[in-house]
């Protein structure tokens, strides 16, 4: 018994040391006014060659910007962001959230939480393939602005990963912030489902001007890995004192769980086990306006040393009220190589 004891543990000490060596150090955020438009920032994925398919949620039509983001090869550190112009899709009102590219076909998949769909769109061509993902009927019970929020490719199993921002409403209860995280393979299949359970938020209660909770984007790095960016927005009546937290945590899944998409968690649901790699919080005060409402991130250029990098943006609302900000930010991981 005793030795079985002293195998659990260490077991849970590597995976422990796992995901700390993992993650290396965040950067500071930074933002570029001069060239970056005020927008609603809420996707991101890497083209290649510095340059970066970025989504605005509200913009006059559907598409996404391309910019051209420098990061410094040695500290991962974001130097300089450029608008390179935007490229509409042909569709009004989508809400688009999600984005993730395909370097090997030159294809590009767009996420709309409006319309609950992934629609494809041919670089090369510069117009959409007419294939769509309905996630209607995977995600049975979505309510409101609380839908599809994320989008990422798995380059190395072929998987294009989403989980929705907030419970369904079978989900909803007092236990948790429960969520689903889907794979679909290449052909628009669902291959998996797997149930994650999201930190309780810190502020309780209806008392604040907005208060959002939810998981805004996931990431793949390699080796099956996902970066899971969970976030929580406050903002109080008097303004002052708005805060947003953010975590990211890693998770790797394997075997899919046997979950009907109609039926809801209970207490045999087994969830993804989730490991923390670091936490920022940003603020409005007085004396400053660092908060940042970050909604897309994706992995981004590999550095000199080997190790990876991650990029985030942050959703502005058009820069509110002349208070927020597009805020950009970076963050390091040392590689996977198994």
């Amino acid at each position: 018994m005793k030795i079985k004891s002293f195998i659990i543990l260490l077991a849970m000490v590597a995976q422990t040391v796992s995901a700390q060596s993992l993650f290396m150090k965040e950067c500071r955020q930074r933002h570029f006014p001069k060239e970056v438009p005020p927008g609603n920032y809420s996707g991101i994925t890497y083209l290649g060659h510095n340059d970066y398919a970025v989504l605005s949620d509200k913009s006059e039509e559907d598409g996404f910007f391309i910019f051209n983001i420098t990061v410094d090869s040695i500290s991962g550190e974001i130097k300089d962001v450029r608008n390179r112009g935007f490229h509409g899709i042909g569709t009004r009102h989508g809400d688009l959230e999600g984005i993730a590219f395909d370097s090997s076909s030159g294809l590009l998949y767009l996420c709309s939480e409006a319309k609950s769909r992934i629609v494809e769109y041919d670089m090369k061509k510069k117009k959409p393939t007419g294939r769509t993902l309905d996630l209607t009927p995977y995600y049975i019970g979505m309510e409101g602005n609380g839908g599809m929020e994320s989008l990422c490719l798995d380059k190395e199993n072929r998987l294009l990963w989403t989980i929705n921002e907030k419970p369904l409403r079978q989900d909803a209860t007092e236990g948790g912030y429960i969520l689903r995280l889907k794979s679909f393979d290449m052909d628009f299949r669902n291959t998996a489902t797997y149930m994650y359970r999201m930190d309780a938020s810190v502020a309780s209660g209806n008392d604040g001007y907005t208060h959002v909770v939810g998981v805004s984007e996931v990431a793949a790095i390699g080796k099956g890995t996902l970066v899971i960016l969970e976030r929580e927005f406050y903002v109080p009546k008097i303004k002052v004192g708005a805060y947003c937290i953010c975590k990211l945590y890693s998770v790797r899944p394997t075997e899919p769980y046997n979950i009907r998409n109609d039926h809801p968690a209970n207490d045999d649901t087994r969830f993804l086990e989730k490991e923390k790699l670091t936490e920022w919080k940003t603020t409005l005060s007085l004396l400053g306006r660092s908060i940042a409402n970050y909604e897309g991130m994706c992995m981004g250029s590999e550095l000199e040393n080997g190790n990876m990098t991650l990029i985030l943006v942050a959703d502005s609302q058009n820069q509110f009220k002349g208070v927020l900000k597009d805020w950009f930010k970076s963050v390091v991981f040392s590689p996977i190589y198994n």
